[in-house]
């Protein structure tokens, strides 16, 4: 398991909150479930799918909150090797599937 915590805006943070307290499952367990919907995902069409460029060059410093969470190490991984192909950090690939995963949910 590795621990990270997520700057996230209060939507995003909120959303994922209150999508876990619907399934009774963790906060981490809900991002993890994200990440995955998210990788699942990977040779779709969807223009979506990866970072967009503005995010990219966003600075995080507009984050209005934490999340704290654990995720297990293939996860991470794949979320690893993906951000890196991507050129964004792991912790930016994952609120960006947190937020692809909420739009569908």
């Amino acid at each position: 398991m590795r621990s990270t915590t997520l700057r996230m805006n209060t939507f995003a943070r909120e959303a994922i909150e209150s999508y876990a307290d619907a399934h009774s499952i963790s906060r981490s367990e809900a991002v993890g479930e994200a990440a995955l919907y998210w990788l699942s995902h990977r040779d779709g069409e969807r223009r979506s799918w990866r970072v967009p460029r503005f995010v990219r060059q966003a600075v995080q410093a507009q984050s209005e909150g934490e999340l704290h969470v654990e995720i297990d190490d293939a996860t991470w991984e794949a979320i690893e090797v993906e951000a890196a192909n991507q050129g964004v950090s792991p912790a930016l690939l994952f609120q960006h599937a947190v937020l692809y995963f909420l739009a569908d949910v």
